[in-house]
């Protein structure tokens, strides 16, 4: 990672860093909706999302508590959090219900009903 960042341009003017963030956001909110749609596996905060969606919360409020805890630790260490960090935690929950709503995913959720699994 460190030699491909290397060598990209660091750009200053907002007029071209938004565009490159809003792109850089697309792609991985593609990447994560072809993941979980194809069942490839996906990586561990999205099993933590995709469980809370199984246990019958909201894919945006679980992707918003799979993205805001993290950021929150960061914060109680001392870290800084910047405008796009918060911009990409609460874009990324309704770019990722709209990927998958368009890739005609369902996601499974248990139903009240439903006997609980064995373990």
């Amino acid at each position: 990672i460190n030699v491909v960042l290397g060598r990209l341009p660091h750009y200053e003017r907002l007029g071209i860093r938004i565009p490159l963030f809003a792109a850089g956001t697309l792609t991985i909110a593609l990447g994560i909706c072809l993941a979980i749609a194809a069942r490839f596996g996906p990586g561990p905060s999205e099993v933590v999302q995709m469980g809370l969606v199984h246990r019958g919360v909201g894919l945006v409020i679980a992707r918003w508590i799979v993205d805001g805890i993290p950021i929150a630790v960061g914060m109680l260490l001392g870290g800084q959090i910047g405008a796009g960090t918060v911009v990409f935690m609460v874009v990324m929950g309704p770019l990722i219900r709209r990927g998958l709503v368009a890739l005609r995913f369902v996601p499974p959720v248990r139903s009240a009903t439903a006997e609980p699994a064995a373990v």
